[in-house]
């Protein structure tokens, strides 16, 4: 039970991770664009 939680708390955390990092990318790009 415990193991299952922490594995599935892990994913949201790499998956909010990965979201981040895009839109910061995104918003590089935007600011070299303009």
């Amino acid at each position: 039970m415990m193991f299952c939680k922490e594995s599935i708390s892990y994913e949201m955390d790499s998956l909010i991770y990965l979201v981040i990092s895009f839109f910061r990318g995104m918003f590089q790009l935007c600011m070299v664009l303009y």
